[in-house]
């Protein structure tokens, strides 16, 4: 399972990205970095939102290792 963070949650990710990614078997829409709302986690619940101002990983190798 290949876990995927989409950022951004706009029309884009709501009707296109979101929808491809979580319909593709072998991937998992794991992460959303959204900047005013929940809209994320209300479609896709169990997933992790970020606002934008908070860092999602610490370090470039910390993403990889998550």
């Amino acid at each position: 399972m290949i876990r995927v963070g989409l950022v951004g949650f706009g029309m884009a990710g709501r009707v296109f990205h979101g929808p491809l990614i979580s319909s593709v078997e072998g991937l998992e829409l794991a992460a959303v970095v959204e900047r005013s709302s929940d809209n994320a986690a209300q479609r896709y619940p169990g997933i992790i939102t970020y606002p934008p101002s908070k860092p999602c990983w610490p370090t470039l190798r910390s993403i990889f290792s998550s």
